[in-house]
């Protein structure tokens, strides 16, 4: 029974942490998934995007382009307040199937406009504190930014 109960457990965790479809998450873009963060001495790195679907079904022969750009916050003891809003916006070349990467790419995400790969974005020297990522996500075929926050980290 317990090992069912921790397999249940696991599959609801799982479940919640896996994409769902714009119209199930309510925000009218396409279906995404925000990329971890993590936190560490003076430092909090976030991963890119782990999924940004195309608005339109498409293949690799005619991806849509998608940025990003992450946002840090703090927590000052009462409400979150932006702390470091200096990241560019980074790129992605993306299909109805997922991102577009060559093999000779270490990365789908490239920064703009060095075209340089990026698996993720490091923000340093940071004192201790709570952090959090509020990632800024567009599509070329949709007139809106979408922003939405990741779970936050403690920095020691």
């Amino acid at each position: 029974m317990k090992h069912l109960t921790v397999s249940l457990a696991l599959a609801l965790a799982i479940a919640a942490f896996a994409a769902s479809p714009a119209a199930a998450d309510g925000t009218g873009f396409p279906a995404h998934q925000i990329g971890s963060v993590e936190c560490s001495q003076s430092t909090v790195k976030v991963w890119t995007p782990r999924q940004m679907v195309s608005t339109y079904h498409t293949n690799f022969l005619n991806p849509e382009q998608v940025q990003w750009s992450p946002d840090l916050w703090r927590w000052n003891g009462s409400t979150w307040v932006l702390y470091d809003g200096s990241r560019p916006w980074y790129r992605a070349f993306t299909s109805s199937y997922g991102y577009f990467q060559t093999a000779y790419v270490a990365s789908a995400w490239q920064a703009v406009p060095t075209n340089a790969p990026v698996a993720f974005v490091p923000f340093y020297n940071l004192p201790a504190g709570y952090y959090a990522i509020k990632n800024y996500m567009k599509w070329d075929w949709t007139y809106g930014t979408h922003a939405e926050f990741s779970g936050y980290c403690f920095v020691s």
